[in-house]
């Protein structure tokens, strides 16, 4: 039995890469991808830094702005006879190292416009000091009410912090110098400071103010150039009586 002969043709391989080809292209795609995310991680790196420091000058342009314009706007405003022991009426303004107290304009498009009895105060808290501010209308009320107190955080991570007022030590005599108290005078200070360091060690530039008006004795019947609402009632030591 005889097997028919068939020819065998051989054909061409089909078109590839070789194994060299393939490891050299996987070797540059491995380094544009680390390039690439070289560049992504940098960029969010980038970012994160940026977000921070606009949330920083975003945080001192609001403490700037509150103090500017409510230490601007201060009134040599006097306490209700009410709340003192009879004598001479007390000055609102009372300020300390860590705390001041003072009497302000808010404007009338807020929901709590008019004069408001600011006390702003450095806090000791775990673990940096915190700066809150609690305000009040200043307006007399009836016997046995109060007006309900407001307060918020001004800001907090704070390592240091303290208020300065300028003028004469005590009463009008003496050379204007920076003190730590400004208590019991008759006339607001010239200028009012405070210096704050932040816990990342960052030194803010001291925020320097001085209020528009000044109290003096004798001025009690007007409040910078409207009428006093206390100063009949200080003249006849009486508590005024306005309702709420």
């Amino acid at each position: 039995m005889t097997v028919p002969f068939r020819s065998c043709r051989f054909t061409e391989a089909a078109p590839g890469f070789t194994l060299l080809e393939v490891i050299l292209g996987m070797a540059l795609v491995g380094v544009l991808m680390l390039l690439l995310f070289a560049g992504l991680r940098t960029g969010a790196t980038s970012w994160n830094v940026a977000g921070d420091k606009l949330y920083e000058v975003s945080q001192h342009a609001a403490v700037l702005h509150f103090f500017t314009l409510r230490w601007r706007n201060v009134l040599p405003a006097f306490e209700p006879p009410g709340d003192q022991p009879q004598g001479d009426p007390e000055l609102s303004f009372q300020g300390q190292a860590e705390t001041v107290r003072f009497i302000s304009l808010m404007p009338a498009s807020v929901r709590r416009g008019g004069m408001q009895r600011f006390t702003v105060s450095i806090e000791p808290g775990r673990p940096h000091k915190t700066i809150w501010v609690r305000m009040m209308p200043f307006y007399p009320t009836q016997p046995g009410q109060e007006w309900p107190e407001e307060e918020a955080e001004l800001l907090e991570g704070v390592r240091e912090a303290k208020f300065q007022y300028y003028g004469p030590p005590d009463g009008r005599d003496g050379d204007w110098v920076w003190q730590s108290e400004w208590l019991n005078r008759d006339q607001l200070p010239k200028l009012i400071k405070i210096s704050i360091e932040l816990a990342n060690g960052e030194r803010w530039p001291d925020i320097t103010v001085a209020p528009r008006v000044s109290a003096v004795p004798g001025a009690a019947d007007t409040i910078s150039g409207f009428a006093n609402p206390f100063a009949e009632a200080l003249r006849r030591h009486d508590r005024p009586m306005l309702q709420p």
